[in-house]
């Protein structure tokens, strides 16, 4: 077989470096005005490329939401209005029906979707659900208000969870109620949920507190304002007591410009600091990802949205400006071995929307040959594995590898066929033990192998020229197969052009390898 380049792909190349181009002057543009957070991340890009959340409903579970609020209120395509539903599960606040008296979820859902002419966000076409679970000092003194608001959102239709809240005992093992609970809304009803990472960071246990410390959600950190290029000082960071990389990715958190409760007499917009404002900036991004994959086809399966997600991250600096790294990694004999992939601080790196569109939009590829930008929902059965043929790269070229899979939780409902307090979640499997390996020329260069974690990650720069090839392995399991998420996405040097990655974005790899996979 002659996986090398042919005429047929030259020609498909320079098509590519032309559409780079489009793509550059895209980036570069400033499409409309912003605040820095939503600009930094690309979510003008994002709102452009993959939509403004259309079709999209969105469970805002926090301290209520004032509905009112001139960037939150109206109505979304189709003429329905944006609050699909509120209810207030704060039990010592009878009275209250989901009215934000706080601040902190109206500001939440001002990241979100503001429609705000200077202070807008991405997801201003998304319906939400204000399901009140925060009393008036921002606080919750039982997990059950949380459950049953969770369970609300649910039961209304909530396609995507935010969630900017924690507990204040340091459960990191995740195993809280609320990890467990987030953990089965992933993997059995596949609707994604975004939680804070928490706002420890300068404290003598910075770790992520639950649901932060859950195994399947997206758990952000935060990063620091005006170049938002670093992590934020009280930004929670991992690993987690069992030994897990926490949060998994990172968006900006300090100086935030989002919705007053209170415009009605004080600004429409005030400056908000926390992890609870990175998670929304993420959820944004979510919900025009969403829409995408739901126009052209794509799965929305959250082990893929957060496989290409963290894949297509900007690498970042720690809180002491230190560059990005995996928590736990070692090189000997040509072997890059990372037992723990992501960095302690960052996770991934910081999310950007303009590089999501670019891993996502690329498509489906089954194992075998495939594009130099993809990515696969697929199964690997027994302790077999899975191989992917990357092709020959010239020297230099850069690689970055996501894997993910599911900590299998089950849920024991009390008969009611609704997620409320009196039910129970438990783990249900042994957590699979899946691993990422990178090939050259059939040599094993690299590999991600952390027996505790449920991902995967592998970033490397100025690689030798060569044929490489991808394999993901089934060490060891709970049951007789895995299904996982994986995305992938190599850059090739060549001068004037993004390459590879412009081109895989707009379709042409696919067409050039004809292997596109049917979702």
């Amino acid at each position: 077989m002659n996986l090398t380049t042919t005429q047929g792909s030259l020609r498909a190349r320079i098509a590519c470096a032309l559409a780079a181009v489009a793509l550059a002057i895209l980036s570069a543009s400033s499409l409309s005005a912003a605040g820095p957070d939503v600009t930094r991340i690309k979510g003008t890009q994002a709102k452009t490329l993959l939509g403004d959340g259309t079709g999209i409903v969105i469970g805002v579970i926090d301290s209520g939401v004032d509905d009112t609020h001139p960037a939150l209120t109206g109505n979304v395509t189709g003429g329905l209005p944006r609050l699909k539903a509120e209810a207030n599960f704060v039990t010592t606040e009878p009275g209250n029906t989901g009215d934000d008296v706080f601040g902190h979820g109206t500001a939440v859902m001002g990241v979100i979707g503001s429609r705000d002419a200077t202070f807008f966000s991405v997801a201003t076409d998304a319906r939400y659900i204000n399901a009140r679970v925060l009393d008036n000092n921002n606080s919750f003194s039982t997990d059950a208000w949380v459950v049953n608001g969770a369970g609300f959102a649910l039961n209304n239709g909530a396609n995507l969870i935010n969630m900017s809240l924690g507990y204040g005992n340091f459960n990191t093992s995740g195993l809280s109620k609320l990890a467990l609970m987030s953990d089965y809304i992933s993997s059995e009803l596949r609707i994604p949920v975004v939680v804070s990472a928490g706002n420890n960071g300068n404290t003598a246990n910075p770790k992520p507190q639950g649901p932060g410390d859950a195994y399947n959600v997206f758990s952000v950190g935060a990063t620091q304002a005006n170049t938002y290029n670093k992590i934020v000082g009280f930004s929670s960071y991992g690993p987690t007591t069992d030994g897990r990389v926490k949060p998994d990715i990172s968006a900006p958190g300090q100086s935030i410009n989002s919705a007053n409760d209170d415009w009605e007499t004080q600004a429409d917009f005030l400056q908000f600091n926390g992890t609870s404002f990175a998670a929304p900036n993420t959820t944004g991004i979510l919900a025009a990802q969403m829409e995408y994959g739901n126009t052209h086809g794509l799965s929305i399966d959250p082990l893929i949205l957060k496989a290409t997600m963290l894949n297509s991250a900007e690498k970042i600096n720690d809180r002491n400006n230190a560059a990005w790294e995996p928590n736990a990694s070692s090189s000997g004999g040509g072997l890059l071995t990372v037992t723990s992939p992501l960095d302690s601080q960052s996770g991934a790196g910081q999310v950007d929307g303009l590089k999501l569109y670019q891993q996502y939009s690329a498509g489906e590829f089954a194992p075998g040959v495939v594009p130099a930008v993809g990515w696969d929902l697929n199964t690997v059965i027994g302790n077999d594995s899975q191989d992917y043929y990357l092709g020959t790269l010239p020297q230099n070229s850069t690689f970055a590898a996501t894997l993910t899979w599911y900590r299998k939780v089950g849920w024991t409902d009390n008969g009611n066929g609704i997620i409320d307090s009196p039910d129970t979640f438990a783990v249900t499997e042994t957590l699979d033990d899946l691993q990422l390996r990178l090939y050259l020329n059939s040599v094993e260069v690299a590999r991600s192998v952390s027996n505790v974690d449920n991902l995967e990650h592998l970033s490397i720069s100025n690689l030798d020229a060569g044929f490489y090839s991808l394999r993901v392995i089934r060490n060891s399991g709970g049951g007789n197969s895995e299904q996982y998420g994986l995305a992938w996405a190599t850059a090739v040097p060549e001068p004037g052009t993004i390459a590879l990655v412009a081109c895989v974005a707009l379709g042409l790899v696919g067409r050039m390898y004809g292997r596109r996979k049917l979702v």
